[in-house]
């Protein structure tokens, strides 16, 4: 390749390079304000919240003996959310979850020595469990409390997630035996040496079904988050999906010293309201569904008229009829601080300083600005050329308004 061909290349190359800046440099520029666009047309100051949602919803404890499974549950939430800004806000709300839990006991013997109540012969009394479930439901009333984040991905889509903490009452509870079978026999070792069953006159039978309300704490703390998106759907409403974790980190549980079932009694107390269990959390992760509402009237407020809403105008006072930028301050074109409307000279080069109305400082009066003037301290009143320095039509080094000869012959 000639000389000529590898320069002409490397121009084209160039050419290619800086061509390829500026397209990046337009899209670094319009990016951030697309999206602030964006946020300004979609979200509201006030706004409420109605999700539902579901996925495991459990009591969570570790029995002294068998096992125990968690299950699946749902919630239902109503929240208000304040934005203090495009990003930032607080909110508190409503709701209702469903927990769910399942304890499993299979060749689970209980055994107690008693005297038996009408003959005072000591016995052994025996509670066999085999393939025994028992599932513990809790409907929760909560309110929450929580700090918002919101910022915009696109035009219809924006990220949205929520910390904070709620409090727990448990309105309603129950557990209930869904499979297997009990068995109580009385073994009277030193009358007969025979073990007594199916005798239910005497309290020794086959049982399959209890249910019951387990004694649980009246109210407790949860921490949880939520992470999720809205979807612009409407110009006030927007389809939330999200995902949520919670741990109610307060014990539900109560200490007690009853035992599962009661040979005494000859009652099942239910799993949470026995010695088996002296911690229990309740536990959340799924995902939510829902519909975000907000109010217009705190959004569509203008009151300059300039085309950016109250909530989100830095510059609240702007005159009617001047063009304002993305958060509603009147334009700068030449950057010095004075706004274009009020700009006598509107070419200002950057990082010069100027007066009230945006022009070049000029000290001296002289009609030339600082930044040209190589005489910035010519009295007033005195002609000066383009530099501003003073005028010295006949060229001997002496300015007019000092020369006593101003018609001196220049020499050859």
């Amino acid at each position: 390749m000639s000389p000529f061909h590898r320069e002409l290349s490397y121009v084209m190359d160039e050419k290619k390079h800086l061509s390829m800046n500026k397209k990046l440099l337009l899209l670094a520029i319009t990016l951030p304000l697309s999206l602030a666009s964006f946020s300004q047309q979609q979200w509201y100051k006030h706004n409420l919240d109605l999700t539902a949602g579901g996925g495991l919803q459990s009591i969570q404890f570790n029995p002294e003996k068998g096992d125990q499974k968690p299950l699946l549950g749902a919630l239902i939430d109503a929240n208000y959310r304040f934005m203090f800004n495009k990003h930032w806000g607080i909110g508190a709300g409503v709701g209702l979850g469903f927990y769910n839990a399942r304890s499993v006991y299979d060749d689970l013997l209980i055994s107690q020595d008693l005297v038996h109540e009408h003959n005072d012969e000591p016995y052994q009394f025996k509670a066999q469990f085999h393939n025994w479930k028992e599932t513990q439901r809790m409907l929760d009333f909560e309110v929450p409390v929580q700090f918002y984040y919101l910022t915009p991905i696109n035009e219809k889509w924006n990220f949205i997630g929520d910390l904070g903490a709620k409090l727990g009452i448990p309105v309603w509870n129950k557990y209930k035996i869904k499979d297997g079978t009990l068995k109580t026999t009385g073994y009277f070792e030193k009358a007969t040496n025979i073990e007594y069953e199916n005798l239910p006159q005497h309290g020794f039978d086959t049982y399959t079904y209890f249910s019951g309300k387990s004694d649980l704490r009246k109210i407790g703390a949860t921490a949880f988050i939520d992470l999720g998106f809205l979807r612009h759907i409407r110009e006030n409403r927007s389809l939330y999906l999200g995902a949520y974790f919670a741990y109610r980190f307060t014990n539900l549980a109560t200490t007690s010293d009853d035992i599962l079932y009661d040979g005494r009694t000859r009652e099942y107390v239910g799993v949470m309201n026995s010695n088996f269990v002296d911690k229990a959390h309740a536990l959340a992760a799924g995902v939510k569904i829902g519909l975000s509402f907000g109010f217009p009237n705190t959004y569509t407020r203008d009151s300059d008229k300039d085309g950016v809403a109250d909530f989100y105008d830095i510059c609240p006072e702007t005159p009617m009829g001047v063009k304002v930028d993305t958060v509603g301050c009147p334009l700068d074109s030449d950057k010095d601080g004075v706004p274009d409307y009020l700009d006598q000279c509107p070419k200002t080069p950057e990082g010069l300083a100027v007066d009230s109305v945006g022009c070049p400082l000029d000290e001296d009066g002289d009609g030339v600005a600082d930044y040209l003037d190589k005489c910035p301290q010519t009295p007033v009143d005195v002609k000066v050329d383009k530099n501003g320095c003073p005028l010295d039509s006949d060229g001997d080094g002496v300015a007019d308004y000092l020369d006593k000869c101003p018609e001196t012959i220049e020499l050859l």
